[in-house]
């Protein structure tokens, strides 16, 4: 039987092994659960000595990249698309939160080691948007999401790549070559999240090296000295979700779901709870049709508490004519966005057991925000990118959408 073990930066956690019927199992070792700095690696996974089965294959496929990235990582390893225990060998020494998995438990840690990147490698980037997940012979990060993104650490003005699974403090977002302005979007729409209110990743247009790339700082590292992992899990795995399942229409979470997860698993459920209704509302009216569920996490705090993460993957998609205009978590059952009349959101607010003049008043809320930040925020974008016309689009799309959210919250009908 193959296996790998699970750690964090200090301990062995588990164990994951591919059985012969190639169905992922994880069993916590006896020494993490008699540690007294044990935790959970997922809600979806308690703490106990059985192994578990189909709970493992979807907390740890999780983990993984998804389309067309997973696509091309697979092609240059050699592997079959749905190996995911594999792939996980492969590039499973820097994930999402806390956990390494790696082959050997018993080799002595490396000392974190960082080359400088190199200018070269990210004029082409920029220009192709794709690395696949390689530079040079080494594979390098294992994160869900179907966008090319690089792990990096930021040192002053310079980018530098982990070796060896050492820890990354930011991500590296490329430009998409099917979709325009890719990087210039979700700047722009985070920095109007920030002004809104809403706790989001810290992000930057990086536009020393031909097209914008975003740099994302990493909520799930803390930089130290030294850097160190902070555990998170997103909303897939903490509901023990197939990867393959999450949007709504697929079987995935609806919104209350969600709410019901931050409601018990928060240590700050009411503050937690209230920034998310707010996401909603703030997806909704700036045309964020991707808001599923493994666009939220939950962070593990050093007090072993845990709190809804800053929201991250922010994307006016409706900027693009070839994107679904479907909400990915319906508000009172609809989908369709740029249609949600005043008892949709009742009908929401009764679903998610809260009174609908309070839902109500947040989305007022939340669109008068936008309406008022978005200017400001275009100036701050166009600043560094020299001008604003490749954000026309985005705004277009974003006054459209305050426009068809105010019309909504007016209209009395279905």
């Amino acid at each position: 039987m193959n296996a790998l073990h699970v750690l964090t930066d200090d301990a062995s956690i588990g164990v994951l092994s591919d059985p012969p019927d190639h169905r992922l199992a994880f069993a916590y070792s006896t020494e993490w659960l008699r540690s007294p700095t044990r935790f959970a690696i997922s809600h979806s996974l308690p703490l106990r000595a059985e192994p578990f089965g189909i709970e493992a294959e979807r907390f740890f496929g999780n983990l993984l990249p998804e389309g067309g990235v997973r696509t091309a990582v697979c092609r240059r390893l050699g592997i079959s698309e749905d190996n995911d225990f594999a792939l996980l060998r492969a590039i499973g020494r820097e994930c999402a939160g806390a956990l390494r998995i790696v082959e050997d438990d018993g080799q002595p840690a490396t000392p974190h080691a960082y080359r400088r990147l190199r200018d070269a490698d990210l004029e082409r980037w920029s220009i192709s948007g794709a690395y696949a997940g390689a530079v040079g012979d080494e594979l390098r990060l294992s994160l869900a999401g179907a966008q090319d993104k690089l792990g990096v650490r930021l040192d002053g003005d310079q980018l530098l790549l982990p070796e060896h699974g050492s820890p990354s403090t930011h991500l590296l977002k490329l430009p998409h070559r099917d979709f325009a302005a890719l990087p210039q979007n979700e700047a722009l729409v985070l920095s109007l999240a920030r002004r809104v209110g809403l706790p989001t990743v810290d992000a930057a247009l990086w536009t020393r090296h031909g097209a914008p790339l975003l740099l994302v700082a990493r909520f799930d590292r803390s930089v130290g000295p030294p850097i160190r992992r902070r555990h998170q899990e997103d909303f897939a795995q903490a509901l023990g979700l197939d990867r393959r399942r999450k949007y709504e229409a697929e079987g995935g979470p609806s919104f209350h779901g969600c709410l019901e997860l931050v409601r018990e698993a928060s240590a700050s459920p009411l503050p937690d709870s209230r920034a998310l209704l707010r996401w909603l509302a703030f997806c909704a009216v700036v045309g964020n049709r991707d808001n599923h569920a493994k666009n939220l996490s939950l962070l593990r705090h050093d007090d072993g508490r845990w709190r809804l993460a800053p929201f991250y993957d922010l994307v006016c998609t409706t900027a693009y004519a070839r994107l679904s205009s479907r909400l990915a978590m319906t508000v009172g059952g609809r989908a369709d966005g740029g249609n949600l009349p005043a008892v949709a959101w009742h009908d929401e607010a009764r679903t998610l057991g809260v009174k609908s003049g309070y839902l109500q008043a947040v989305v007022e809320e939340v669109t008068a925000a936008i309406a008022e930040a978005l200017g400001p925020a275009i100036a701050e974008i166009a600043g560094v990118l020299g001008g604003d016309d490749e954000l026309v689009a985005v705004r277009r799309a974003i006054d459209k959408g305050i426009r068809a959210t105010r019309r909504g919250l007016r209209a009395r009908g279905r």
